[in-house]
């Protein structure tokens, strides 16, 4: 009589991430299932594996969530033009804001800048002189 393939079943997939097999190519004993988030995301907590375990796998499913920049403010003489943003909400990964300086003014540096998928603004806030 064969042995069952092993106590575990699929890993589960996680949103906005994809696993791969160590330590074997089935779900069986000992292998682990390792997490890793797309681009513009990152890990929730600490643990980024499943393992499969004589009870099954180990752990809940990693999930992965949308990194955020830092909310911006308008500069000094000028003001924030972007898809309907409320003053200090979050960015994320993705998103641009572009600023235009008030009358009398023009702008230094770029007018435009969005979220990288670090976490940090692709370019300086600019200035209006």
């Amino acid at each position: 009589e064969a042995e069952a393939a092993g106590p575990c079943g699929h890993p589960g997939d996680t949103p906005f991430g994809t696993f791969t097999l160590t330590g074997g190519n089935v779900f069986e004993y000992g292998v682990k299932a390792v997490y890793t988030c797309n681009e513009g995301y990152q890990l929730l907590g600490e643990i980024n594996y499943r393992e499969c375990d004589t009870d099954g796998w180990t752990n809940d499913i990693p999930i992965c969530e949308v990194v955020k920049c830092l909310p911006v403010t308008a500069p000094e003489n000028g003001k924030i033009v972007s898809s309907a943003m409320e003053p200090d909400r979050e960015y994320h990964f993705g998103q641009a804001v572009r600023f235009v300086c008030n009358s009398g003014y023009k702008i230094e540096g770029d007018e435009e800048m969005h979220c990288s998928d670090d976490g940090f603004w692709s370019k300086e806030k600019p200035k209006c002189v």
